[in-house]
């Protein structure tokens, strides 16, 4: 994904009692499950892999990552 901002927002949908990591800082999700974490980018980012992890109470555990390039 190419994006023009320097602050991008990953949003996603994981069970509301999972761990959810965006790049290692936490995002907490709700009752429902979703979650959002504001990311500040600069061009020295780039390409800038965005990495989310969700790990269940179980243990289980599952990721994603996404390469975001930031032009100006």
């Amino acid at each position: 994904m190419v994006v023009d901002k320097d602050v991008i927002t990953v949003t996603g949908i994981s069970s509301p009692d999972a761990t959810v990591s965006i790049n290692g800082r936490l995002a907490i999700p709700n009752a429902e499950g979703h979650f959002s974490l504001e990311l500040i980018i600069s061009p020295d980012d780039n390409p800038l892999a965005i990495e989310v992890i969700a790990t269940s109470v179980a243990g289980e555990e599952l990721s994603l990552v996404r390469t975001v390039i930031f032009v100006p």
